[in-house]
């Protein structure tokens, strides 16, 4: 038979990867419904007016899209199942108890891949709590992704803390146009603030405390609850601190480190936002609070293939 090439970041699981894959989420799920989640599993693709309502952005570029035969509405290809599980919550289940807590797991189709995921076919798994009403929850979901680590046996990992609502807010602080919003995301995705001086003298030294915070959380705390910022973004730096001042505790336990100018590429979070990364920087781990029908929420999920990167304990 003539060997058919695969699109570019599509593969074939062959059986050693594929057990590997299986025994990931096996795994998972086994943990996660021992700690009282309830499992869902939504469909691959659904109306995308639905589909991305969690970030109200119907513009979504990293979906695939297909026009649906039968009702002639255009339908996408989930790209992420958070915002799928959020739809679930707030119809379906919306009356069981709170706060409610989900798992799932299943395949994601994204229209690009990046340096750190080459692969645009990929197998993501992870869990939501809905309607929270104790920040002390934000903890759990940190004490449960180190659980399910330590379970893989992977026990060199750093949990970066960050504020997803941060550009938001000093846009609105300064009322920068579009193309200094641009230029301040950029330099803080980049991590470089020269740009910002053409911006205001201001925003820079705001932007110049938020980057020396970066750094571990028992050590550089203190610089955001000592500084004084602009009202908008003063408020949400005070949520954000609320929300680490419960992690203080065991930061003697895990590497905590703070990360305030880190982006949201999800565009719905808010609050607080985390990323897990290994000792090789390998993203694990990613999740953060967000709202859905004014519940708030906070969930955390990874890529399979990630995991596998780290994974030691696969049992034959």
């Amino acid at each position: 038979m003539k060997n058919h090439l695969l699109p570019e970041g599509f593969r074939d699981s062959l059986p050693d990867l594929a057990f590997k894959e299986f025994r990931i989420v096996s795994d998972f799920i086994n943990i996660m419904l021992d700690n009282k989640y309830k499992i869902v599993r939504p469909p691959l693709m659904e109306f995308e007016n639905s589909l991305f309502s969690l970030s109200n952005n119907l513009n979504n570029t990293d979906s695939f899209r297909v026009l649906d035969p039968q009702s002639q509405k255009i339908m996408g290809l989930r790209s992420d199942i958070t915002n799928q599980i959020a739809r679930i919550a707030s119809g379906a289940l919306k009356t069981m108890q709170r706060p409610l807590r989900l798992c799932y797991f299943g395949e994601i189709l994204k229209v690009k891949n990046n340096q750190l995921n080459i692969s645009r076919q990929s197998t993501q798994i992870g869990a939501e709590m809905i309607g929270i009403s104790d920040q002390k929850l934000e903890l759990e979901v940190i004490n449960m992704i180190t659980k399910i680590l330590n379970e893989f046996d992977i026990s060199n990992f750093t949990f970066s803390l960050s504020m997803p609502s941060l550009i938001k807010s000093l846009c609105k602080d300064f009322n920068l146009s579009t193309e200094e919003t641009k230029s301040l995301t950029n330099s803080y995705e980049n991590k470089n603030l020269s740009e910002i001086k053409n911006i205001s003298k201001k925003v820079y030294d705001i932007s110049s405390t938020l980057l020396q915070a970066v750094g571990k959380i028992n050590e550089n705390y203190s610089i955001l609850e000592n500084e004084m910022f602009p009202p908008y973004t003063q408020i949400e730096i005070n949520k954000f601190l609320k929300s680490i001042k419960n992690f203080l505790p065991i930061s003697k336990k895990i590497s905590l480190i703070l990360d305030p100018i880190e982006l949201d590429k999800t565009g719905y979070h808010n609050g607080i936002m985390f990323k897990v990364y290994s000792e090789d920087l390998n993203e694990l781990f990613s999740g953060g609070s967000y709202k859905v029908n004014n519940e708030d929420c906070i969930g955390f999920s990874a890529l399979v293939e990630n995991i596998i990167k780290e994974y030691s304990l696969i049992r034959n």
